[in-house]
């Protein structure tokens, strides 16, 4: 076997100065002149180009080899390549956001309607499909009487929960009030609406308060509010209450690709004017977009991705959320393929998805046709998966929850520090990049402070998880070093606002 080229030591490459002294030898040997010797003379030139070319052949030779192979190859070799294994890139996402919108019962927001962010960088956003305002998909109901009322009526009021998925114990439920009542004016009827929906024992259990609110013209409603920012209810009215306005959760998406992740209250601006729409916000955790994989990226994911040539198996599933629901970001499994229940609750012979992005019913169906048979799907959060022939099964997994990372930086110095060391600390900071459900050493963080900060001689990092993003009221003594544990759904966030720095 040849020493060069594929070999069993894998490709071996002749280089430059390996082609020349092969060339000169050889005519050295066959005219006895070792060109070589006399590096100005005009042969050595010669020699030397002569060897350039298949230098450069050889090279191209060794790229090409190189492209074979997913730990190596670059851009569209790498596309082709991974197919190979049965996977491909993962391309890019946008940020879906179910909106909090406000306005009269019936209004259609239309496909494509605009909203913005109040900060800055400002995001535009746009609803996903025609959605409708409305008291069968409200999360807070203002009801009152019709204007003109007296005399004896049957009052009819029922609410039921939409829930196709939700935090696992949150199931649909329904229930309603009847009640007749006799009234002699339109106070009357509202008073005696507003007791009757106030002792209607079933919205406790559904998490739903009542109150008497007054708007700007002085009139009265009954104001129906979930507990819940995501929660989504349906009401059944009878013809004597009127709705005075809805707000409804409506599903928008980033007019951008990528992941934008905003604070909750600051998409508040409508660009599309909608006769009855009259205020939107976002106060649910969105669904995370992303840019298309980088190189580096596809080649991380590759190795675990790859298993979803095998079926039934937790990898399977894993690489197949990845390949085929959009929007997934993150995707772990877990089992326990014991008779008892793990340390972490696992129930005997289940699997523990955990996953952050794509919609419920898009994850629960790749898990429903991808588990092996009999084995239970476990986790917090619950949704419904469609089986073959068209029925419905409940299954479970495991949302990611953003948590934030604090972190109290403290820099020691002979010298002098640069004048801004502390918004460059925390500009380096805000470019990390965290992964869900993996544990933070923050010795990561130090390298690229020592690197890009001047006048640093030693730093000393806490960090800790919370659900709040402020570090302001956290002591250090309350903070851990050294690595900071992450639950496997857990993402990790840092917020300028969760950093500080401060000079020993």
């Amino acid at each position: 076997m040849s020493d060069y080229g594929v070999t069993d030591k894998g490709f071996q490459m002749r280089r430059l100065d390996e082609i020349y002294t092969d060339i000169c030898k050889r005519f050295k040997d066959e005219v006895g002149v070792d060109p070589s010797e006399n590096p100005q003379s005009v042969m050595n030139i010669l020699f030397t180009i002569f060897a350039d070319a298949p230098a450069e052949l050889w090279e191209a030779y060794a790229a090409a080899y190189q492209q074979l192979f997913p730990n190596t190859a670059c851009g569209v070799a790498l596309d082709n390549v991974m197919q190979v294994g049965g996977v491909s890139r993962i391309g890019q996402a946008k940020t879906k956001y179910f909106i909090s919108c406000t306005g009269q019962e019936g209004t259609v927001i239309p496909v494509g309607a605009l909203i913005q962010s109040s900060s800055r960088p400002q995001r535009t956003f746009q609803a996903v499909s025609a959605s409708i305002i409305s008291s069968a998909n409200w999360r807070k109901l203002a009801i009152r009487p019709i204007e003109s009322i007296a005399g004896t009526f049957t009052f009819d009021f029922g609410v039921s929960r939409n829930a196709t998925s939700g935090e696992v114990g949150t199931y649909a439920e329904s229930s309603s009030v009847t009640k007749k009542m006799t009234v002699s004016s339109y106070d009357d009827a509202y008073s005696q609406m507003l007791a009757a929906v106030k002792s209607f024992d079933a919205l406790v259990k559904l998490g739903i308060t009542v109150s008497d609110e007054t708007d700007d013209q002085g009139e009265h409603s009954i104001v129906l509010t979930a507990s819940g920012a995501a929660d989504s209810f349906s009401a059944t009215l009878c013809k004597y209450i009127t709705v005075t306005e809805v707000t409804s959760n409506i599903q928008f998406e980033s007019a951008e690709y990528g992941s934008y992740v905003l604070a909750e209250g600051v998409i508040t601006q409508i660009v599309t004017t909608v006769d009855g729409w009259t205020a939107c916000t976002n106060d649910i955790t969105p669904i995370k977009g992303r840019l298309t994989q980088t190189d580096a990226e596809a080649r991380t994911s590759y190795t675990n991705r790859v298993a979803s040539r095998g079926t039934g198996t937790v990898a399977s599933i894993v690489s197949l959320l990845y390949s085929d629901v959009e929007g997934v970001t993150f995707a772990a499994g877990y089992e326990n393929y014991n008779d008892t229940t793990d340390a972490e609750g696992r129930p005997p012979h289940s699997i523990e998805i955990v996953v952050q992005g794509g919609t419920d019913e898009d994850v629960a169906n790749i898990i429903w046709k991808n588990k092996a048979g009999g084995i239970r799907a476990y986790g917090k959060h619950y949704a419904y998966a469609t089986d073959v022939n068209g029925n419905r099964q409940y299954l479970e997994f495991t949302r990611v929850n953003d948590v934030y990372l604090l972190l109290s930086i403290t820099v020691t110095s002979s010298g002098g520090l640069d004048d801004d060391y502390v918004a460059r600390i925390k500009s380096l900071l805000m470019e990390e990049n965290l992964s869900a459900g993996a544990t933070i050493r923050l010795q990561k963080f130090i390298r690229p402070i020592m690197e890009n900060v001047s006048g640093v001689d030693y730093i000393e990092i806490r960090g800790l998880l919370s659900e709040k993003p402020e570090i302001e009221t956290v002591a250090d003594s309350s903070m851990l070093t050294g690595i900071v544990p992450v639950q496997i759904n857990q993402q990790p966030i840092i917020s300028m606002s969760g950093i500080r720095v401060v000079k020993a």
